[in-house]
């Protein structure tokens, strides 16, 4: 269900009168509809060592909240609310000296030296698909369980970008752009529209039935300008969409 503008206005208020009036703790986490990632581009020198397993033990086992993973022909990943962790397997005899890494705002590089030359696992010219935390961001590497290989995994700190004043939950999906030819797997939970009335319900409170003469409205008189332009910013960005009713039908703008 998407609401009106308006009707998302007021109820927003109500919430926060609620809020304010029980012990309940509320708040909204508004995620936007994933879109789709743009052509793939190819990369002579990301080439994968012959005979590695795809699969790092750790695919299996993430079970965070808000989280992903996925499977491609070079490397997996496991996203949670803040981080993603890239690994890629080596050859068994790799040392921690062997490694040289980078980040980026938006990439990061990822170089293994061999006795035949530097070989590229994570080439710096692909674009992350949000922005990196450098500071957050490192790499550690370790045995892997079928005592073959070693798995080398960059943690990668994601940067939130605030939308005016919310602070908004958005899943990355992957790790690079352009990575429709490379991905075998991609593991995240479809998001589901918030219904206001319903969350409302949940908590006791039918917003059909207000009495507004229990409503202190001066409370508002300087919130709802801040949402009104906080929603607009919201709107304008694409994370949420305004319906007009006319005639008992929805229409979007």
């Amino acid at each position: 269900m998407i609401m009106p503008l308006n009707q998302l206005l007021f109820a927003v208020a109500q919430l926060l009168l609620l809020q304010r009036a029980s012990s309940f703790t509320t708040s909204f986490i508004i995620t936007p509809h994933s879109t789709s990632p743009s052509r793939p581009t190819h990369y002579p020198n990301q080439k994968p060592f012959k005979n590695l397993p795809p699969t790092p033990s750790a695919f299996q086992k993430n079970t965070a909240l808000r989280a992903g993973k996925g499977r491609a022909k070079t490397y997996t990943w496991v996203e949670d609310r803040y981080d993603i962790g890239l690994s890629v397997k080596v050859p068994i005899q790799t040392k921690s000296s062997d490694i040289s890494f980078r980040s980026y705002p938006t990439a990061i590089s990822l170089i293994l030296s061999t006795d035949m030359g530097p070989y590229t696992l994570i080439n710096k010219q692909r674009t992350t698909r949000g922005k990196v935390n450098m500071e957050g961001t490192f790499w550690s590497i370790a045995d892997c369980d079928d005592m073959k290989h070693r798995l080398v995994t960059v943690h990668l700190e994601k940067i939130k970008p605030p939308v005016a004043e919310l602070d908004v939950e958005k899943d990355w999906g992957g790790v690079f752009k352009d990575d429709d030819e490379e991905v075998i797997e991609r593991d995240y939970d479809k998001e589901e529209e918030l219904d206001v009335n319903e969350y409302a319900k949940s908590l006791g409170v039918d917003l059909d039935n207000l009495d507004m003469n229990l409503v202190d409205k001066n409370m508002f008189s300087g919130m709802m300008n801040t949402t009104k332009e906080t929603l607009e910013d919201l709107e304008k960005k694409k994370f949420v969409r305004q319906v007009t009713q006319q005639g008992g039908k929805e229409y979007v703008d």
